[in-house]
């Protein structure tokens, strides 16, 4: 399995990197940034729009694609518990990057880039499962219809 060979790699350069840094005395802790917070409350409510948007397409038939969650209808708990996690080392990346760059580095605003994508793409996935809302012809058929008109 080629994640079993990535993984250890991956967490070795998540615990040793940022050993090795110095932490200058004048920066926060992202449990104490605003611009922490106001980026993952953001992330974190088009995910929960997302899989809201999600579960309401599975019971109208719908399926999941994205192969992470494994399997076709997964509930919301296994959602959020996989998508979570995501969303805040999606954010916790980008404001470290953000805060490690010189003040006035060009890349210092783009390195909020990835949580914009994040958001706008999990709202959009949001926007597209709702929009499934009733979109059959004959569930439509049958809501227009007068009382007593069986179609």
């Amino acid at each position: 399995m080629v994640l079993g060979r990535i993984l250890p790699a991956i967490l070795a350069v998540l615990v040793l990197v940022p050993a090795g840094q110095a932490q200058s005395p004048h920066r926060r802790p992202f449990y104490r940034s605003k611009a922490f917070w106001i980026a993952f409350t953001v992330d974190v409510a088009a995910s929960a729009a997302d899989v809201a948007g999600s579960q309401h397409a599975f019971r109208q038939g719908g399926h999941e694609t994205d192969p992470i969650f494994g399997a076709r209808r997964p509930s919301t708990a296994r959602m959020l518990a996989i998508g979570l996690p995501i969303a805040f080392g999606t954010v916790l990346g980008s404001y470290e990057l953000h805060n490690r760059l010189p003040e006035g580095h060009w890349w210092r605003n783009a390195a909020w880039a990835p949580v914009a994508w994040d958001a706008a793409n999990h709202a959009r996935l949001a926007a597209h499962d709702f929009s499934l809302m009733d979109s059959r012809p004959r569930a439509r058929a049958r809501l227009l219809a007068p009382k007593g008109d069986n179609r």
